[in-house]
């Protein structure tokens, strides 16, 4: 992002483990948004390396998309666990 300063990106937040496409419990806040804050730990991961605010979004998806489906091992779990960059703007 650095190297293109048009670059604008949106973070997109996942996790396992939930039936229905419901996100997950943060346990070390007490969210019911797990999948928005671990997008939101990228984005501010981004802003403290100096890419501005305003070329960034984050959103949580919960357990929706998922990679592995059904989740029989971890795994699975662990490949559903993720960010993703989906690119607005190049």
């Amino acid at each position: 992002m650095q190297s293109n300063p048009e670059l604008e990106i949106e973070l997109q937040g996942y996790v396992c483990c939930t039936e229905d496409g419901r996100d997950g419990s943060n346990y070390r806040n007490g969210s019911d948004y797990l999948s928005r804050d671990r997008a939101k730990t990228v984005y501010d991961f981004l802003v403290s390396k100096g890419i501005e605010e305003k070329r960034m979004d984050y959103k949580g998806y919960g357990g929706s998309n998922k990679i592995a489906n059904p989740e029989r091992t971890s795994e699975d779990q662990n490949m559903n666990r993720r960010v993703e960059i989906r690119i607005k703007k190049n």
